[in-house]
């Protein structure tokens, strides 16, 4: 059985993903979310086979939660990964924001560019969506998600 760690997995992309992937009947899904400590990503890293990178930062109070959370917790999950010694492949969504020069956009091209340094050092696949406005706005979700579970049948 696959194990896969979702992070952002009470969000509105993780949750949907979830169900999903339990229809496939052969995944374990690994949740991570706020609520949970970096000592649990950890464990939930070194069990993963797979890893779906959808938690973010989008309405902070402060904006240097920008970095902290989009970049930050991008570059604790490349780090963790890495060290298994296993090829973890990583799905992550990010944003057309990623190419304009404002806080979000700078934290999450900072967080692609953790993956690709990922990608580069473990030879890991990294995958980076870059969704054009928030997906819950989007017509086209279904799609999408639908384009992330198919994903995973070609990855896993």
């Amino acid at each position: 059985m696959k194990k896969i760690l979702i992070t952002g997995s009470e969000g509105f992309v993780g949750k949907n993903l979830q169900v999903q992937l339990k229809r496939r009947g052969d995944i374990e899904i690994i949740p991570f979310d706020k609520e949970h400590t970096l000592d649990y990503l950890k464990e939930a890293v070194d069990k993963a086979d797979f890893i779906f990178h959808l938690a973010g930062e989008n309405r902070p109070k402060d904006p240097a939660d920008f970095m902290k959370v989009n970049k930050g917790l991008t570059e604790t999950l490349t780090e963790l990964a890495a060290k298994t010694g296993r090829k973890i492949p990583i799905a992550y969504t990010s944003s057309i924001q990623a190419e304009l020069d404002n806080e979000y956009g700078k934290s999450k091209k900072a967080a692609e560019d953790a993956l690709i340094e990922y990608n580069d050092f473990t030879g890991s696949p990294v995958c980076i969506f870059r969704f054009p406005k928030p997906i819950w706005q989007m017509v086209e979700t279904e799609l999408q998600l639908r384009s992330l579970y198919i994903l995973l049948q070609h990855l896993a």
